[in-house]
């Protein structure tokens, strides 16, 4: 008897709503994009990380041709593509899932999506490619350390507008939910707003340093009013992830717990 006696459905996972909405062409592709770019942000700033413990052998410039002051820019490229690059990038993929569970089939503004995984990636290689040139300096500042070169400011800016148009592209579609919004949800529309706060943040700092030369000062005054706010954005992301873990578990904590 116990033989054929049929076995409980299995609970749904709390992740299984998501795995849904994102199988499949362009979907997939734009959540791949974004999961690729984390990954391998953290595999660069490896790398670097390598390359400058290597940098700092005595005699190993006569083997071979560092650029100019490799150490110190390859620790701003390690810190930025290790904490900035790689939480704006998972944001980026909360920010799409979140996206697709708000909307009734195709999102508004759909093709901001795959335009933000382009502009990020693009942006990503502008951040690390100054490193290996012989110009600019490397500034040791806080939040966002800088090499003082057009071509990473450009990098910076091109990460800020990918970042800018996913989280449009969530709010357009804001209006479109059907449901009440999961704890993981709740905690990516937060990061929206947290982010667009740090973005003004950043826009204020530029307009009150004016038409200063950059230099460490500079990018201390410019990037820490919105270092500060980026923060919080990161620790709206680690409760969304540990929504999802608790959820997982046989002591489940309800949705109400995590939005208080």
């Amino acid at each position: 008897m116990a033989e054929n006696t049929p076995a409980p459905d299995a609970p749904a996972r709390p992740d299984d709503a998501y795995a849904g909405i994102v199988a499949g062409g362009s979907r997939e592709v734009e959540l791949w994009g974004w999961s690729a770019l984390a990954m391998l942000s953290l595999a660069v700033a490896g790398v670097y990380a390598v390359l400058v413990a290597l940098s700092r052998i005595p005699a190993i410039e006569e083997v071979f041709p560092w650029p100019l002051d490799f150490f110190h820019k390859g620790l701003v490229v390690h810190v930025v593509l290790s904490f900035v690059v790689w939480f704006l990038a998972v944001f980026g993929a909360l920010l799409q899932v979140t996206t697709l569970r708000l909307a009734a089939g195709t999102p508004r503004l759909n093709l901001l999506g795959m335009a933000a995984v382009l502009l990020a990636e693009g942006g990503c290689v502008f951040l690390f490619l100054p490193a290996l040139m012989d110009r600019g300096e490397a500034t040791l500042n806080n939040y966002v350390p800088v090499i003082i070169d057009p071509v990473y400011y450009a990098g910076l800016v091109l990460l800020a507008v990918a970042l800018t148009l996913a989280v449009v592209r969530l709010l357009a579609n804001w209006d479109r939910r059907q449901q009440p919004l999961d704890p993981l949800s709740i905690a990516t529309a937060g990061g929206a707003v947290i982010f667009a706060v740090a973005l003004v943040c950043f826009a204020i700092s530029a307009w009150l340093l004016g038409d200063q030369a950059p230099s460490h000062a500079f990018n201390e005054d410019l990037f820490w009013g919105g270092g500060h706010v980026l923060q919080f954005l990161n620790v709206a992301m680690l409760l969304g992830a540990w929504s999802l873990l608790a959820a997982r578990g046989p002591m489940a904590v309800t949705p109400r717990v995590w939005t208080v």
